[in-house]
């Protein structure tokens, strides 16, 4: 409220109208502020590699925004179902006996509930698309890069990306354009000849589930009856990237974290030490083979240039109950890692993703995803309203 009173104060002196001016919004607990340090959702609140404050909220707040909030996570970004034992776990606005997903879960949660129009998270394997699905919301990881991740507590540096989520694609775009005006108008292309879309074929993406399967299918014939051109994949490339993803974030995040590993490694929770204890096993060969293999794709994406996107589903299952995966931590740790196949191998791709929310089945919410060539925001972003509002006219 006292930021509200010196905002309006402000615009009264300054008769300059700021385009958020007033609208609230929470952002993922990883950012260094000007009046607080962030927690990462750890024990942890002190930061050493945290040199400056977060420019995306400092463009915010000059944007005339109110952040009202930290939004709970996993544990240092470690994880895919929202659950903490530091700060209390996340709920699914939707089902409240169901997880929210992670590790973005208090943005997506925040946004699902109505308590901000939009929220900030973070994305280096599916962090802010897995929660979006679970929640039933729309969650958008741009380009590596084009958000800057500084000021921010990292998992892995070489893929993490800064993003948004709301209900709205429409909404995300004009946050875009309003964050990096200069870079979005430049890459915010139309496309002259029909969409083209490939629909990914692998195994992480078979869903055993019969009332997802058929949500699915559904799904791909509205396209179908749009005259969007949709056609199978094999994407057999995904398997080299979803293990070199693992290599790359698990040797990062336990350089991070290498200092805390060392001395403090009980002050993490069991989840997250399993998962730090596995990163610490990847070797400087895998991971330097897995850098080099990053690079490429991201200089030539392994999918045929006919095809403007990507789609699949963001996950195969629907959220699972809180109870049953708190309770246990390799149902835990079993999950994030299932959840992890179908997001982090188009991360590892380095190109804009976004999971649209479709209408949620008497199961739960789950979602679709669209991926595009690094640098392709604005082309995703068009198409995705496109996509969002076939499946608004469907249901």
């Amino acid at each position: 409220m006292r930021e509200a009173q010196t905002l309006e104060a402000d615009s009264v002196a300054s008769e300059i109208a700021k385009p958020l001016f007033g609208v609230p919004f929470a952002a993922k607990d990883i950012f260094n502020l000007s009046n607080r340090s962030p927690t990462a959702g750890s024990k942890f609140n002190e930061w050493p590699k945290i040199t400056q404050l977060s420019p995306i909220l400092k463009k915010l707040k000059h944007l005339g925004a109110i952040q009202i909030g930290a939004a709970n996570l996993d544990e240092i970004c470690y994880g895919m179902t929202g659950l903490n034992p530091h700060f209390g776990h996340v709920r699914n606005p939707l089902n409240e006996e169901c997880i929210a997903g992670g590790s973005s879960s208090g943005s997506a949660a925040a946004v699902a509930a109505g308590i901000v129009p939009f929220a900030i998270g973070s994305d280096t394997g599916g962090s802010i698309r897995v929660p979006a699905a679970l929640c039933g919301v729309i969650g958008f990881k741009p380009s590596l890069g084009l958000l800057s991740t500084q000021g921010a507590v990292a998992l892995s540096t070489t893929q993490d990306c800064i993003g948004l989520l709301s209900k709205s694609v429409h909404e995300i775009e004009q946050l875009m354009t309003l964050l990096i005006p200069n870079n979005f108008n430049k890459i915010a292309d139309g496309n002259a000849r029909p969409l083209r879309i490939g629909i990914c074929e692998h195994p992480y993406f078979q869903i055993q589930n019969f009332e997802l399967h058929n949500a699915w299918l559904q799904w791909c014939e509205t396209m179908l009856r749009a005259k969007i051109v949709c056609k199978p994949i094999a994407a057999e490339f995904l398997s080299e990237c979803d293990e070199s993803a693992t290599f790359i974030t698990g040797y990062e995040a336990a350089q991070w974290h290498a200092e805390r590993i060392t001395t403090s490694l009980h002050l993490f929770s069991k989840p997250t030490q399993m998962r730090l204890e596995r990163a610490c096993s990847v070797s400087t060969t895998d991971y330097n083979k897995a850098l080099t293999l990053h690079q490429r794709y991201v200089q030539n994406p392994p999918w045929p240039d006919d095809y403007d996107l990507l789609m699949a589903p963001t996950l195969t299952c629907f959220a699972p109950k809180l109870q049953a995966i708190s309770s246990d931590s390799q149902a835990g740790l079993d999950f994030t890692l299932a959840a992890l196949k179908s997001t982090r191998t188009f991360s590892f791709l380095g190109g804009p993703a976004i999971s649209l929310p479709m209408t949620p089945t008497s199961s739960g919410a789950w979602g679709v995803q669209l991926i595009a060539r690094p640098g392709k925001d604005g082309l995703l972003l068009s198409s995705a309203k496109l996509l969002e509002s076939l499946h608004t006219n469907d249901r």
